[in-house]
């Protein structure tokens, strides 16, 4: 069988991932969940980022691969954010009731937090791939050299 051949028992998907695929929107009785998955992803972005900021006085101890999964898992996360912006304008051009409302500004505000925090640990991920251990194995006797006795390249501390 040839890479892009189907499996035997499985018939060719429908679905092109290439193209923009349309958002379900949701109704407003979905707020409740959508905030309280807010709140759980900010937790779990919160402690990747607390993780890696661990990591800056050695990034010698993250890979270039784990760094790329981390960008390209973040950055998807930033990608959709517009969509539950959108999601919070849909709803608030409805009818609501007084807690819905409150619950759309507890979750503009998360989304808002997530936003930031997403922009903060793409940009970790972006300074700790310089100190990688591939970048520094990758590095001749002379540069590492260089790079140790100018102070660019701290060692590893024991």
């Amino acid at each position: 069988m040839q890479c892009h051949e189907q499996p035997p028992d499985r018939k060719p998907s429908l679905m092109n991932t290439n193209e923009p695929q349309t958002p379900a929107w949701q109704p407003i009785a979905a707020l409740p969940v959508i905030l309280d998955l807010a709140g759980a992803q900010i937790e779990e972005v919160q402690a990747t980022f607390d993780a890696l900021t661990r990591c800056r006085s050695r990034p010698h101890v993250l890979d270039d691969a784990t760094l790329a999964r981390t960008r390209q898992v973040y950055g998807e996360q930033r990608d959709f954010l517009p969509i539950q912006r959108e999601q919070v304008t849909r709803w608030r051009s409805g009818p609501l009731t007084p807690q819905e409302r409150e619950e759309l500004a507890h979750l503009s505000a998360r989304i808002e937090r997530l936003a930031a925090l997403l922009d903060d640990i793409l940009a970790l991920t972006d300074e700790l791939s310089h100190g990688t251990i591939d970048r520094i194995l990758g590095m001749s006797d002379a540069d590492l050299a260089a790079a140790v006795l100018s102070g660019s390249l701290r060692l590893p501390q024991r």
